[in-house]
């Protein structure tokens, strides 16, 4: 983990202020100096903290490295989407959806793009200018794809366990996994893949990826089938000018062909891993934008990318004229496997305000080809999957005042269709898919929004199969943050956070009348929270002096939560479990739990006098304990160099443990296996 993404994860474990550079009275001033604000900051490229509905701003974590981004201050009379995109909304959620059996035309989405850079303001373009563009991407050379390690003599298992994943039955991308007779460990920032027998705890395949071209991979394994998502490019240095001067060189004149080879491209390749000694790829496929979720169900792969239009088409020629041509199809229309998006397959989110695509792809395992698509302009790079429906969960920032727009797809066996979308007032302060849940066709949503006076509060919303709302609960928690949430039926518990740590309870059987019926307050807070067998709720988070905290909560009576118990763990201040729900491994038949947990000598001063990762494995018998500790890296402050921090960082961020039959693998591309009792 390098030192910025420890600042920040010290910044958000207190209690953040609404800065007063992002008061209103300030923006403009702002902008006009060309001044970023340094308060306004994020850990993780999927949660986005917001501390003003005046203020559009973001940041986005990308290979480690920070950028920022003032929203636009869009202004002008709004153009709504095409008549053919047949869904009316209104600004609380309210929607009809007649049909959606025909797209939008090439012709309506330039138009549609023009009016969106027409309403862009000239403080929007020099807000753009303020922003850093210094990316540098370093990569090492790749060998073959694949060679041999040694034979395996390895049966498979079916005692095993799996990715812990929102959606049981719904299969998330990850770093490591298992099939029961081998794990798979991936390290992203060398490109390999390496294979080990689980019987043997050898190495016995590798296969290399071109890490030259490509800076994120994540993977699934299934049925004999490797399937590894990988995505070339930058999204920022993109966004903002793909490295180059924009405001030099567009006035200068400069030739743009190579825009389209620049664009982020997410590309998925499949590997057959019947013979792990002799990895083979049997067939690859690719998409415009830069790669955000995947989600595997009954043998077909669903992949989301965001592919946005850079700044380059930003520009008006005169500020009159879009400086491409409609005709110049490739420079606006998303591709897949090298073919325009037709233009059945094209939707506009209704009300769109960016011009960003959210591209979605079908991939049969069986038939092994893409069965469908679809492209929303305006959809969300934030992404939930019930076994019925896929969210697209965007902000929108538009006139100042916060948005969130969801758009809703059905899907079956590899085909989708658009049935839905709405927009809603407030904000995702924490955009984890585990604020929203959808249940016997309602889905239900964990907001935050602001008064006037900028105090921040929590919103609980309801909404019907047509995304019209059914019933909301309003300013819960006046001046706390929404932490974490976890929906179990038609219960719902949350946490927020400013000086202690309520933990709600709502109960939403009736979806018309959804009510507050628990709160309990104690210190510090959770931030992940995970069910313990049928009538417990455990939490992972931080006491108020920031250190690793884990609490057991007795929900049996869900009127009256209490806390069972509760354990500090001084030496840890951070897990990445708290930033990213797979990286938990959970034993549901022994009820063990654990995750790789950090101390941090530099920032906390504590006792350690070095920086170590640890595995742990934790077992609740009315009181927690370490049953399993294994050290997977450590360095001391007066003596380590770069290599051994990128040794700690891969340890925190991909270390994973798996069980198979009675064995704990604590697994680790780079620093091995080691195996435990389980």
């Amino acid at each position: 983990m390098n030192e910025n993404n420890k600042d920040l994860e010290q910044m958000l474990k207190g209690d953040v202020k609404i800065p007063d550079s992002l008061r209103p009275e300030n923006i403009e001033k702002m902008l006009e100096n060309e001044i970023v604000s340094p308060e306004v900051v994020t850990i993780k490229k999927k949660t986005i903290y917001r501390f003003g509905l005046v203020a559009a701003a973001f940041a986005v974590v990308v290979g480690g490295t920070i950028t920022m981004k003032m929203m636009s201050d869009r202004s002008g009379d709004y153009t709504g989407a095409p008549s053919n995109n047949r869904t009316v909304t209104t600004d609380k959620g309210d929607s009809k959806v007649e049909e959606d059996s025909k797209g939008v035309s090439y012709k309506e989405m330039y138009d549609y793009i023009c009016q969106n850079v027409k309403r862009e303001t000239a403080i929007s373009e020099k807000s753009e200018r303020a922003f850093s563009n210094n990316l540098d991407m370093v990569v090492e050379d790749s060998d073959s794809k694949s060679y041999t390690i040694g034979a395996s003599d390895a049966t498979a298992s079916d005692s095993y366990s799996t990715t812990n994943v929102r959606t049981k039955g719904i299969d998330e991308a990850d770093v490591v996994k298992t099939d029961g007779k081998y794990i798979y460990a991936l390290n992203s920032d060398k490109g390999i893949i390496i294979v080990y027998d689980t019987k043997s705890e050898k190495k016995c395949g590798r296969l290399n990826l071109d890490n030259s071209e490509y800076n994120r991979f994540e993977m699934f394994v299934e049925d004999g089938k490797l399937i590894v998502i990988a995505n070339s490019g930058y999204l920022t240095p993109f966004y903002y000018g793909c490295g180059v001067d924009y405001y030099d060189d567009v006035k200068g004149g400069v030739d743009y062909d190579y825009r389209r080879d620049d664009m982020p491209k997410t590309t998925v390749t499949v590997y057959d891993v019947t013979n792990v000694r002799h990895i083979e790829e049997i067939d690859s496929y690719t998409q415009d934008g830069y790669y955000t979720e995947a989600r595997l169900k009954n043998g077909v792969l669903y992949t989301f990318s965001d592919h946005r239009i850079g700044n380059y088409f930003y520009y008006l020629e005169d500020n009159k004229h879009f400086s491409i041509d409609c005709d110049d199809y490739d420079d606006y229309i998303p591709e897949i496997n090298g073919t325009l998006v037709p233009e059945k397959d094209l939707r506009i989110q209704d009300g769109a305000n960016k011009n960003n695509y959210t591209v979605l792809s079908a991939y049969s395992l069986d038939k092994m080809q893409v069965t469908d698509e679809k492209v929303v302009l305006g959809g969300g790079s934030n992404v939930y999957m019930s076994h019925e429906s896929i969210y697209l969960i965007e902000e929108d920032y538009a006139d100042s005042s916060a948005k969130v727009c969801v758009t809703k797809l059905s899907y079956n066996k590899g085909r989708f269709d658009i049935t839905a979308n709405a927009k809603l007032d407030g904000c995702l302060v924490n955009t984890e898919d585990e604020n929203f849940d959808e249940n016997n066709g309602y889905l239900r949503m964990l907001l935050s929004d602001y008064d006037k006076n900028y105090n921040e509060y929590t919103r609980l919303v309801v909404l019907d199969d047509e995304l019209n709302v059914t019933g909301e609960i309003d300013k819960i928690a006046k001046r706390e943050s929404l932490k974490s949430a976890r929906y179990i039926g038609d219960l719902c518990f949350f946490v927020t956070y400013e000086n202690t740590d309520p933990l709600f309870t709502a109960d939403l059987s009736d979806p018309y009348n959804p009510e507050i019926i628990g709160k309990l307050k104690i210190p510090g807070f959770s931030q992940y929270l995970h069910p313990y067998g049928n009538d417990k709720l455990l939490g992972i988070g931080y006491d108020d002096d920031g250190c690793l905290k884990l609490s057991m909560f007795d929900i049996s009576n869900p009127k009256n939560v209490k806390e069972l118990t509760t354990k500090v763990y001084k030496e840890y201040q951070y897990a990445q479990v708290l930033n990213n729900p797979r990286a938990l491994y959970f034993d549901e038949e022994n009820k063990t739990f654990g995750f790789a947990a950090q101390t941090d000598y530099f920032y906390r001063g504590n006792d350690v006098d070095s920086m170590i990762v640890d595995y742990l494995i934790f077992d609740y018998d009315g009181e927690f304990s370490v049953k399993h500790k294994k050290n997977i890296a450590k360095f001391g402050n007066d003596n380590y160099d770069e290599d051994d921090y990128e040794d700690y960082d891969t340890a925190l961020n991909d270390s994973r443990a798996v069980y198979i039959d009675d064995t704990i693998y604590i697994v680790n591309s780079d620093l091995g296996i080691y195996t435990l009792d389980r």
